[in-house]
């Protein structure tokens, strides 16, 4: 009689599927633990980034009329009409267009690099490749209300002055400040990205998520300010 013993069976390993960056986006907006619970293993990077540096350009093109005066006033040309400007008009816009992706990536690398020491210096630990996932998934919070919300009623009020933040209860003197400026990023797309960022954070670090909003109230607070004062023009 055949004693031999059958073979044994090998289950097969199967492979972890990820969702595509589309799907990660998407999430950011209705699940975003869900969104950044596989960034640690699998970064998304291009995808954000492309889209926030999309979305900011079309925020700039749709709103460039109402900016325009207060470009050139900034500039010392308070008295010339954009209208008069011709070809120079042209040049302004792409030069805007142009520099905005650089801008924003060069920010985002700054948020991530502080975000990076101030995750270790709390105890944890992460890639840059995933922090910077996570700042540039949470930029699309404020890009995407911004564009569909502020850009609109910018473009049917005729006037940059728009705020769905605190810089609403300043008063009209208050539009030609700094304070105006920077309490205008901390609206209500400004607040829910530092929230979204916040979890994210919590994630790739493996923090608790009070301390992932530690970091992002912070730092992400730190880069805010800084935007805001960056873009403090003068008022015409």
């Amino acid at each position: 009689m055949d004693q031999t013993a059958p073979p044994s069976e090998v289950t097969p390993v199967e492979s972890k599927t990820y969702p595509g960056p589309f799907s990660v986006m998407a999430n950011v907006f209705i699940a975003p633990t869900k969104a950044f619970e596989d960034i640690p293993e699998r970064p998304v990077i291009w995808s954000p980034l492309i889209a926030v540096s999309l979305f900011a350009v079309l925020f700039w093109v749709i709103t460039f009329d109402q900016m325009l005066p207060v470009i050139l006033a900034a500039q010392g040309a308070e008295g010339v009409n954009p209208d008069d400007l011709g070809a120079a008009k042209n040049i302004i816009l792409l030069s805007m267009v142009a520099i905005m992706p650089i801008a924003i990536a060069l920010f985002s690398v700054i948020e991530t690099l502080l975000a990076w020491a101030f995750g270790a210096v709390l105890g944890g630990k992460s890639k840059f490749g995933a922090i910077f996932s996570v700042v540039m998934l949470s930029g699309l919070i404020a890009t995407v209300g911004r564009l569909l919300i502020t850009a609109p009623m910018i473009a049917m009020k005729d006037t940059i002055y728009i705020s769905l933040g605190p810089a609403a209860f300043l008063s009209d003197q208050s539009y030609n400040s700094v304070a105006y400026a920077v309490l205008n990023q901390f609206d209500i797309f400004g607040i829910w990205g530092l929230i979204v960022l916040g979890f994210g954070f919590s994630r790739v670090f493996n923090l608790s998520t009070a301390k992932g909003m530690a970091i992002a109230f912070v730092i992400g607070g730190l880069i805010i300010f800084a935007a805001g004062y960056n873009s403090y023009q003068p008022a015409p």
